[in-house]
């Protein structure tokens, strides 16, 4: 076990030294997914938690994998392996492949790293790396609006990084400058201030996760990536902000009432919020960049549950970790199938049934994680509306349903595209297939995903999809045009506030700037004509007969000076 441990982080590693040699970079591509081969072992042959120290850097490294982590690794592993194939097909005539497959061997090294870190200083060090690597992967292609995108992302990956090394710093400190991730959450209860340490945490992690207000990057970042850099960035890297959360902040330690219904409250205004800005894109990509903060909202709302009622950790960290499984492999999945048109109607197979599992209709992962995540708010003792909360839940739902109907329709009416190399078209099948059968399998890893399927509720199931459906017919009858939001939303009303507060404080500074200097040259020449008035001869006259003895004596003593110095 230690062997493949280490395996699983070196790899990447050691594939990316080949950048290093111009022989051998036109054979990096073809490497990537051996990549993850170990890391899938690691995630299929698990059988016990283990944990290797390495006495290296200030605090040592703790690597290991438990529960909890096999199975955002499981996750991580098949949609890095089944992406990497379909970069090979998709990348097979770029010139600078070699580039493409650097930066994703190290944002794989660094997502593959934080997944099995033990202690926190690897933790933040493995998040760096993979946030920071990534932004090769968005601005890839090298144009005007990769570029502008990479630049948000870096701005807010910033933003990020620095909320997040205060709160675990705090953390740390807290728990006696002990940096095992075990010690942090009971630590943070305890401490003096939990509330603003766990503050500091969910929004350091909620850039990542496309938290409301913090989400911007993500609907910039992933149209102008690459597609198989777009199906790891939505299905496994921000699932590494959800992973944060759920191993740093104090789960089923202490119960924050009020922090808990503000995260109830952002993981609904994602949930429904992210869909309505959704169905008004007009890009299959931008479609499903939306789709992925929507669904984000849905594991926002469930953590913010566990801190609202400590009692609920033992149901819903698990869920939320099966849903983030279920997540990584449909959207990779949906992302994978975005250069598609109408006349590819063959494969519309493979975008149902990811597209069917998002929406949860019965028979589906969806469907099962869906119906547990209501039937444990029947266990919230805490003053909260349970049947407002069950509603807006089902209007997410039927906002997830209105946003595949409208991926579907940007798939339908998008331009003829190249047709797909046939190692895309093999990951796309394999990664649709496992979206939906992912969940039959589980039970066979030893991995509880609660009861067995079954029909009961299938109406109210398929309610939130008619309910969409006629919303969309509505429209499409009464040819209603949907308003056209640009990618980013409140980024470009903040811009423009930004700029012209910018402006206006720059006009002001320099209009004041300018009334200073006059008034002040103004003040020192009326000092200076008051002191010395030496505008006018009369003055100056009137002054010598006053003084007349005193002038005649020190005339006097400077010429005798001068004399005695001529000598």
């Amino acid at each position: 076990m230690t062997g493949i441990l280490l395996l699983t982080i070196a790899t990447p590693l050691v594939l990316a030294v080949l950048a290093l040699f111009s022989d051998l970079r036109s054979k990096l591509l073809h490497t990537l997914p051996w990549a993850s081969i170990p890391a899938l072992i690691l995630a299929l042959t698990f059988s016990e938690e283990a944990l290797i120290h390495l006495p290296y850097g200030l605090t040592g490294v703790l690597l290991g994998v438990d529960e909890l982590r096999r199975i955002f690794l499981l996750a991580a592993s098949v949609i890095w392996t089944l992406s990497a194939v379909y970069a090979i097909g998709y990348l097979r005539q770029d010139t600078r492949q070699w580039q493409f497959a650097l930066c994703w061997l190290l944002t794989l090294c660094g997502n593959l790293g934080l997944i099995l870190s033990f202690d926190a200083l690897s933790f933040y060090s493995f998040f760096a790396l993979m946030t920071f690597a990534g932004y090769g992967l968005v601005v890839f292609s090298a144009t005007t609006d990769a570029f502008y995108a990479g630049r948000i992302y870096l701005i807010m990956a910033v933003i990020g990084e620095g909320l997040l090394l205060i709160g675990l710093l705090a953390a740390v400190f807290a728990a006696g400058v002990n940096p095992e991730l075990s010690l942090l959450p009971s630590a943070i209860a305890n401490s003096s201030a939990p509330a603003f340490i766990s503050i500091l945490i969910l929004f350091g992690f909620g850039i990542k996760a496309g938290l409301p207000i913090l989400h911007l990057w993500l609907p910039l970042a992933h149209p102008v990536a690459p597609v198989p850099a777009s199906a790891v960035l939505s299905g496994v890297m921000i699932k590494a902000g959800l992973l944060g959360w759920m191993l740093f902040l104090p789960l089923g330690e202490i119960s924050f009432t009020v922090l808990g219904q503000v995260t109830v409250g952002f993981g609904l205004l994602a949930a429904i919020g992210g869909a309505i800005l959704g169905v008004c894109q007009y890009k299959a990509k931008t479609v499903l960049a939306y789709s992925s903060i929507s669904q984000m909202g849905w594991m926002t709302l469930m953590l913010g549950l566990v801190l609202m009622q400590a009692s609920l950790a033992s149901v819903l960290i698990p869920l939320i970790a099966l849903f983030a499984l279920h997540h990584g492999l449909a959207k990779s999945a949906l992302f994978l199938c975005s250069p598609m048109n109408g006349n590819q109607s063959w494969r519309w197979l493979w975008v149902l049934l990811p597209a069917s599992a998002l929406m949860g209709l019965p028979l589906t992962s969806g469907a099962l994680l869906k119906t547990e995540l209501k039937q444990s708010l029947h266990g919230l003792v805490v003053s909260w509306p349970i049947e407002v909360l069950s509603g807006l839940l089902t209007l997410a739902s039927i906002g997830t349903c209105l946003l595949m109907l409208r991926y579907y329709r940007c798939l339908a009416v998008q331009q003829k595209v190249p047709l797909m190399h046939p190692l895309q078209t093999i990951s796309l099948m394999l990664l649709s297939m496992l979206s939906v059968l992912a969940f039959l399998l589980l039970p066979y890893l030893g991995i509880s995903v609660g009861k067995v399927f079954s029909f009961e509720g299938g109406v109210n199931l398929l309610f939130p999809l008619f309910f969409a459906c006629g919303v969309w017919l509505v429209f499409r009858l009464c040819r209603l045009d949907l308003p056209r939001i640009p990618p980013g939303d409140l980024l470009i009303p903040m811009r423009l506030v930004v700029q012209n507060t910018y402006h206006f404080l720059r006009q002001l500074i320099a209009y004041r700037y300018q009334q200073v200097v006059i008034a002040l040259q103004g003040w020192l020449r009326t000092k200076v004509s008051d002191m010395y008035n030496l505008r006018t001869p009369e003055v100056i006259e009137n002054a010598l007969r006053r003084h007349v003895v005193s002038v005649f004596l020190v005339l006097s003593v400077c010429f005798v000076i001068m004399i005695n110095l001529l000598q």
